[in-house]
């Protein structure tokens, strides 16, 4: 039995008129909050600067509560017109208020130095430290008023209106001659019989051939969007709003980036292997997730794969079982594959009052338990990070992925420990490595034709679509070497990825959760003191501080010191050794 989201939490349809009435109030309060303010931020004190902020979080609370109804309902029906028409709704409401809120953070922007400091330094505002922290950091890429507005105004022409039509061009995409979804299709290249994974391969290639014309303009569009982008708010290159989004240093991502693509020879080492243990002689693209011959390929159950998550975070730390139970019991999530509903999975928090949201898309699958698990980690982060207030509440993208990835290592090493024989050993091996290199190298060399692209665009112009095409060949055969072969027919798989379009520069930030959950996992095996309770502290800070600040403090992690990348990226080099080391013994 599958579980379905109880949306009526948030309102009763579309037309509940509560939805309108919950917009004028937080319109309502705008106006008020502008006349209280407005001209006055350069004369608060610390004690008015905490009932500013104060004041700003219910109306804020309820306004990304209406928003996350009008998301949810389009993710669950992509052919929903009442959810489409009240989400451009909702996107005008927003652009409207934020509109009548420029004058504060161009007031803001006008406070000096020392006053930032006083603010950030000051007992009374130590929940806000980071929040004008991050300010501090960011306002010399503010524009004026004026500016800003326009700017405001075009967004609901930009980048949203693109990412969207991509959305609805993938979703409606039927492939091959049984009309599969993109999702049902990219499970075929798990199945065991070759002839079925060549045949989605193709099929998925022809469907993108059909809509590459559409794709390509699409993308242009975003990269011209972004290149003007990161022109007028003065950053050195198309990723430094990302890297400081995410908090981190460009030093940072650079040598995270150089550390992955320093051990593409482990992606070789392991493909190589497993092409001997297929028994063919060469292997290519569809062959890369293929199941060995005497793979346990088992079937999972919705309550078996639920039960399993459940064992696993439960053995490990039971307010991470409680947690993620009461999800379910509350009907925050919605699991089952059905036509029309978008593709993927994702958890996602409203606000910090109302528990997460788990979106999945469950075949039973080995990699569908997976997935169940990872989402409800990044639940559980989301959860535990609601007693910080709604100005950090969110997390850097750099560490929302360790709760979710952390809790993926927790069910493998569940299962791996009762595996029984070398054949199931292997197994869960493969299935884990495939998981960890879809995670940290395939990220990584999506980053890297990313840079191509948007490189490209700053320094050539508009790409053609031959160009994406040979960005994106180069950047998957410098990964894979001569262990796998890329056919041409692949080159168009840049085009059904959502990451590169709604959120530009954000893949690099699975491959840095990846190896921060290694490097945790490493220290849990060795029986750290306290573990649990530490990687609780770092889950329940939310945004309230920066990324290398958390880990120094919870984990004494320093993130300045390239060790740090090759500590998780050795332990992931022990799988794969151990996977290179199970598979001679079968060949005895």
């Amino acid at each position: 039995m599958h579980d379905i989201w109880n949306l009526e939490l948030f309102y009763k349809s579309t037309q509940d008129p509560l939805i309108k009435q919950d917009i004028q109030d937080y319109q309502d309060w705008v106006q008020q909050f502008k006349k209280q303010y407005q001209g006055k931020i350069a004369t608060l004190s610390p004690a008015q600067w905490s009932t500013l902020l104060q004041s700003m979080e219910e109306p804020i609370g309820k306004m990304r509560k209406c928003a996350y109804y009008a998301y949810f309902l389009g993710n669950l029906n992509v052919e929903d017109e009442d959810a489409k028409q009240l989400e451009a709704f909702m996107h005008q409401k927003e652009m409207e208020s934020e509109e009548e809120m420029i004058f504060f953070d161009q007031e803001m922007k006008e406070l000096s130095t020392d006053q930032l400091q006083n603010l950030i330094n000051h007992p009374e505002l130590k929940e806000y430290k980071n929040y004008f922290q991050q300010f501090a950091i960011n306002k010399q890429h503010m524009l004026s008023e004026k500016e800003e507005k326009l700017l405001n105004k075009l967004s609901l022409i930009g980048t949203q209106k693109l990412n969207n039509m991509h959305e609805q061009v993938m979703s409606k995409l039927r492939i091959g001659k049984d009309n599969m979804s993109m999702e049902q299709a990219l499970t075929l290249f798990h199945n065991p019989d070759r002839d079925i994974r060549k045949q989605a391969s193709d099929d998925v290639s022809a469907a993108l051939e059909d809509v590459q014309f559409l794709c390509c303009d699409i993308y242009n569009n975003m990269l011209t969007d972004k290149y003007i982008f990161t022109d007028i708010r003065g950053y050195d290159s198309w990723i430094a709003s990302r890297n400081k989004s995410n908090q981190i240093s460009d030093a940072s991502v650079q040598s995270l980036i150089d550390a992955v693509t320093g051990n593409y020879d482990m992606v070789h080492k392991y493909y190589q292997t497993k092409t001997q243990l297929l028994g063919i002689d060469k292997a290519y693209d569809y062959d890369r997730y293929a199941p060995l011959p005497f793979s346990h390929t088992k079937e999972y159950s919705y309550e078996t794969a639920k039960q399993l998550v459940d064992e696993c975070f439960r053995d490990f730390d039971s307010e991470f079982a409680d947690i993620s139970q009461s999800l379910f019991d509350q009907n925050h999530i919605d699991s089952e594959a059905i036509l029309n509903k978008r593709g993927g999975a994702f958890c996602a928090y409203p606000n910090n009052t109302m528990d997460p949201f788990v979106f999945l898309n469950y075949q039973e699958t080995f990699r569908d338990v997976s997935t169940l698990i990872h989402e409800l980690g990044h639940a559980i982060h989301g959860k535990l990070a609601q007693k910080q207030n709604i100005h950090v509440f969110d997390t850097p993208l750099t560490i929302c992925e360790t709760a979710s990835i952390f809790s993926e290592v927790l069910l493998f090493e569940k299962l791996y420990k009762s595996a029984e024989s070398n054949e199931e050993k292997i197994t869960l091996l493969g299935n884990k490595i495939d998981e960890m290199f879809s995670t940290i190298f395939r990220q990584v060399s999506m980053n890297r034709f990313e840079n191509s692209i948007h490189t490209h665009r700053k320094q050539q112009g508009e790409l053609t679509g031959k160009q994406f095409n040979e960005y994106w060949m180069k950047s998957q055969k410098d990964m894979f070497g001569d262990s796998l072969e890329i056919r041409e027919e692949c080159s168009t798989y840049w085009s059904y990825i959502p990451h590169f379009l709604h959120t530009p520069g954000y893949v690099y930030a699975y491959a840095f959760g990846a190896l921060l959950s290694l490097s945790l996992v490493a220290k849990y095996k060795e029986g750290l003191p306290g573990f649990q309770e530490k990687l609780k502290e770092l889950l329940s800070s939310g945004g309230s501080k920066t990324p290398d600040q958390l880990l120094k403090d919870t984990f004494d992690i320093d993130l300045n010191d390239p060790q740090f990348w090759e500590s998780g990226l050795q332990l992931l080099g022990g799988y794969v050794d151990e996977y290179i080391s199970i598979a001679a013994s079968l060949k005895k």
